[in-house]
């Protein structure tokens, strides 16, 4: 693992941007997720995923 990679918990200010990176890795598979109500998660997202059930780690290259 690189030395540059940080792991932190998914603050606010990261939501949006989590969200875009969920969605853009949903059309780049081009697998449809309706059947997992995916959309329902990303209105929702984070919540489903709160402490103390789930960690929705943020892994960040800190070279970048």
């Amino acid at each position: 693992m690189s030395k540059h990679i940080h792991i932190q918990k998914l603050q606010k200010a990261d939501i949006g941007a989590t969200k875009e990176l969920i969605e853009e890795y949903i059309r780049w598979t081009n697998v449809d997720l309706c059947f997992q109500n995916i959309e329902k998660e990303l209105a929702t997202f984070p919540d489903i995923y709160r402490e103390p059930e789930y960690n929705e780690p943020l892994c960040q290259d800190r070279e970048r």
